[in-house]
């Protein structure tokens, strides 16, 4: 749990809706964030504000007031007192739903759906809805969009998506992709694909659409806490599951448990696996998401260690194009980490990784790229002083770029 992802949770932990896990989470970075903690002093503080505010009128006394006025008297005839009480008991029962409907109108006015989750970022032009709105809200930027639980979200053909939950699950959302959001750890697929990390703290639940006169059941999976997958709607309400991450996970259904082996496909078909399960590479199947990751700071490690992965296969397999395209394709956005790989410490003990990152930065650079190019001409290898230049050189035409010994 971080700052980010702490105040989504927080009117989930007034209500008691959090499980003792969250909970344990909540609390400790509650104790080693002092922001967050008067943060949480200020939501309690106005929580007890309102409960006193939105207090219920007392009935009782209100009835007992009532009953009083229409007991019969000793100054009242016999057959006035029996008429009296006779229409108490309607008079009482109009007053109580009077009061009671007043009560109604101060707890049952419509109030903002609590956020389970938010769209942390977003490529292209992606719609949303809550579960009782009838037009979906296009939204594009980066903009931060929090999502009430039973929110639709969907992409476009050209268009991904990333939510982080309440509970600090990641999912994100490939083209053309649908999902439900129920709650925070529960996801409806409703088409296309996406991938899941879920959080260390709690299992996640992926579930297909509900089949007519199939139990809604058989379509639930659970996957455990830490884990990394990839799930794909097929027709006919089939799943697809890639173990994406470097270990086995064992998924659950009510039907069933299968252990899924890292760079394997099972596809399940009403809660059951179909045999003879496919290989894949992670890789190529995760490309998809960089578009996404350079959004993030150069340094941010999913990033450099995805494009980590990618370089170490460039020229390695008879495939290498393929991965190279996916880096390409990111056009001068992937130049930027790029360039903070060739410039870290780390890369420097992997010479051949960071002279296929160089030769790409040389073709895709742009302006923008210079001052990180100049910096470049000092490196302690000649081959990425040569490629800096060239760069340089293609950027700055008939200018001299020299790093002192070869150009």
């Amino acid at each position: 749990m971080n700052c980010e992802t702490l105040p989504l949770m927080l009117n989930a932990a007034l209500d008691g809706e959090l499980s003792p896990q969250e909970r344990a989470a909540m609390q400790q970075h509650l104790a080693e964030c002092e922001s967050c903690r008067e943060q949480w002093a200020e939501l309690q503080s106005l929580h007890q504000d309102l409960s006193l505010v939105l207090s219920p009128p007392s009935v009782e006394p209100a009835i007992r007031r009532l009953m009083g006025t229409l007991q019969p008297t000793s100054n009242r005839t016999h057959d006035r007192s029996r008429v009296s009480t006779g229409n108490s008991g309607l008079v009482v029962a109009a007053i109580a739903c009077t009061l009671l409907l007043t009560v109604g109108i101060v707890f049952q006015s419509p109030s903002p759906a609590l956020a389970v989750a938010e769209i942390s970022m977003m490529t292209g032009t992606i719609d949303y809805k809550s579960a009782d709105a009838r037009d979906w809200t296009s939204v594009a930027g980066t903009q931060r969009i929090s999502l009430p639980a039973f929110a639709r979200v969907r992409t476009r053909s050209t268009s991904l998506c990333e939510i982080r939950t309440g509970c600090d699950a990641l999912v994100r959302l490939n083209h053309e992709t649908e999902l439900v959001l129920h709650r925070a750890e529960k996801v409806e697929l409703v088409a296309g694909e996406l991938w899941c990390r879920a959080p260390a703290t709690t299992e996640m639940e992926i579930c297909a659409p509900s089949v007519p006169r199939q139990p809604a059941l058989t379509n639930v999976f659970t996957c455990p806490s830490s884990a990394e997958m990839q799930w794909k709607a097929l027709p006919n309400n089939v799943l697809s599951c890639q173990d994406v991450a470097n270990t086995a996970v064992e998924l659950q259904s009510p039907s069933m448990n299968c252990t899924i082996q890292p760079g394997e496909c099972i596809t399940f078909s009403a809660g059951q696996p179909i045999p003879e399960p496919t290989q894949f590479n992670p890789v190529i199947a995760t490309g998809w998401q960089l578009p996404l990751l350079v959004l993030r700071p150069p340094q941010d490690s999913e990033l450099r260690d995805r494009l980590t992965s990618v370089l170490a296969l460039i020229g390695r397999s008879k495939a290498s194009f393929l991965y190279e395209n996916q880096i390409r394709g990111l056009g001068p956005s992937g130049v930027v980490p790029l360039l903070a790989y060739v410039r870290s410490k780390e890369s420097v003990s992997q010479p051949d990784l960071r002279l296929r990152a160089m030769e790409m930065i040389a073709e895709m650079a742009t302006a923008a790229s210079i001052d990180d190019l100049k910096a470049l001409l000092l490196d302690s290898d000649p081959r990425i002083r040569k490629l800096s230049g060239q760069a340089l050189t293609r950027l700055q035409p008939g200018r001299t770029f020299s790093d002192g010994t070869t150009l």
